[in-house]
């Protein structure tokens, strides 16, 4: 038998070539499956966000509708308030069942008051609905709706619990309630 004497200088650089293409293949599959999971996490993070920006945008649709149709109620019915209150010296030093008592008698003799009050609850038991399913974006809503959520509630809130006992009927004024209760999500909770 001959022997080649090439045989052993063969097979080292043959070996070590292999070694090689296993190490470059390992590598290329753990970059293919990172990329695989960045690829995932993006398309979940995109996910969100355009679910994010979906609800900013129906609350935003709420703001035009308020501004285009709604406003004119909360004006009248805040406006007519403030006038009577104005008229009725040292409204805020008077008991709670005093307080009760006037806002009662300006919304239940005032026509026009009142009709723009339900008009407003209409609107904030809807867009407390669209709040609630998360169709909406709770921190947008707050922020385009909270002065005059708070404004209206607060002005009306003896009359709305006094038709509900009234009228025997609790989801009078529901929305506004649960809107001025409402408090901004974190920020993660925002956008899932």
């Amino acid at each position: 038998m001959c022997n080649d004497p090439h045989q052993g200088e063969n097979k080292t650089p043959t070996k070590k070539k292999h070694w090689l293409v296993a190490r470059i293949e390992q590598c290329a599959d753990i970059v293919k499956n990172l990329t695989i999971i960045v690829g995932v996490f993006t398309g979940i993070i995109a996910l969100f966000y355009s679910q994010f920006d979906r609800r900013v945008n129906r609350a935003l649709d709420f703001s035009k509708e308020y501004s285009s149709s709604i406003r004119s109620h909360y004006v009248s019915a805040i406006g007519g308030w403030n006038k009577f209150a104005l008229t009725n010296d040292e409204f805020l030093k008077k008991s709670p069942a005093e307080m009760e008592t006037l806002v009662v008698s300006f919304f239940g003799s005032n026509a026009e008051a009142s009709k723009s009050l339900d008009s407003l609850l209409d609107f904030y038991d809807t867009l407390y609905v669209c709040t609630r399913s998360r169709s909406c974006d709770r921190n947008s809503v707050i922020e385009l709706f909270g002065k005059q959520i708070n404004n209206v509630f607060e002005v009306s809130a003896f009359y709305i619990f006094g038709r509900r006992k009234i009228e025997n009927d609790p989801s009078i004024g529901e929305g506004l309630e649960n809107l001025y209760e409402l408090k901004p999500e974190s920020f993660i909770l925002r956008y899932l």
